[in-house]
């Protein structure tokens, strides 16, 4: 087991805490450690939020809240802006990959994350729970076992992970 967990697999191996129960319009994830699934949409946005927090915490980056015009100015409303502040190399999956789509110029918080995924993705949540998991597996906090089970047809593959 590491030494430390990053903000972002806190919130993960924690999920049922953060997310809560899934619903119709949440999505749901299994994840390591929790034996009923949890809701994926508020999930992911923790995870990403925590991780921010968390290189923020650290000295990496700096937020700041500044005002937004949007619908051509006729509303007025406030975003989050990152930038880089300082170097290292955290120890998250989800904190490094946002780290490296940063730079010294504040962006908002959601071109940084697009900036990290490098594309669209159909369910970013899932994008994000994803990482955080297989950074865990990567550094053997998490054990992931893959079984296959023969039918008539075809093979199925179950994938199943432990903390």
């Amino acid at each position: 087991m590491p030494a430390s967990l990053a903000p972002s697999e806190l919130v993960t191996l924690l999920g049922d805490r953060f997310a809560g129960p899934p619903s119709f319009t949440t999505g749901k994830r299994l994840v390591p450690g929790l034996p009923d699934p949890v809701a994926l949409n508020p999930l992911g946005d923790l995870i990403v939020q925590a991780a921010l927090l968390g290189l923020e915490r650290d000295g990496l980056v700096h937020l700041d809240r500044a005002p937004k015009s949007t619908l051509f100015g006729l509303r007025k409303t406030h975003t989050v802006l990152v930038r880089r502040t300082g170097s290292g190399s955290p120890v998250g999956r989800v904190e490094a990959g946002l780290l490296g789509a940063l730079g010294p110029e504040p962006i908002e918080v959601d071109e940084a994350v697009y900036g990290w995924f490098g594309e669209d993705q159909s369910w970013p949540q899932a994008y994000v729970v994803d990482e955080v998991v297989g950074g865990l597996v990567e550094r053997g906090a998490v054990e992931r076992t893959e079984t296959q089970e023969k039918g008539l047809i075809r093979t199925k593959t179950s994938v199943t992970f432990s903390v």
